[in-house]
């Protein structure tokens, strides 16, 4: 678990949905860093196939994606950017399941009781 409270800045993968060009940011926000606040947040410790890591801080993943989920483990409201919210938003609109496909989350269903898809450890 973190137990120390920090700022870092990450780059948020994949912040447009797919044929969504429409953006609350420049074109070249693929390269700008987000600003992430981690106030004593879990740490995710493995992903499933069907998890798209969205962030990652250190090689960790900060952020990830399984279809209309997402999840992180810093504060995305805190830093005042809402491209993680923004990127949220577009995939509850649009209803896909990105690049993590219906056969991956079909597989990692039929394999639920065999794999956990997010595992998280609490905060200290």
């Amino acid at each position: 678990a973190q137990l120390d409270s920090f700022e870092a800045d990450i780059v948020l993968q994949n912040d447009e949905a797919p044929g969504d060009h429409e953006s609350s940011h420049d074109a070249s926000s693929g390269d700008t860093p987000l600003r992430a606040v981690f106030i004593r947040a879990p740490r995710i410790t493995r992903c499933g196939p069907a998890v798209e890591v969205l962030a990652r801080h250190e090689g960790a993943p900060v952020a990830v994606r399984q279809g209309r989920v997402v999840v992180a483990a810093f504060h995305p409201e805190i830093a005042g950017d809402a491209r993680l919210h923004a990127l949220w938003l577009r995939g509850l609109k649009a209803g896909t399941t990105y690049s993590a496909g219906a056969e991956a989350i079909a597989e990692a269903t039929a394999k639920t009781a065999e794999t956990a898809e997010f595992k998280t450890t609490g905060a200290g």
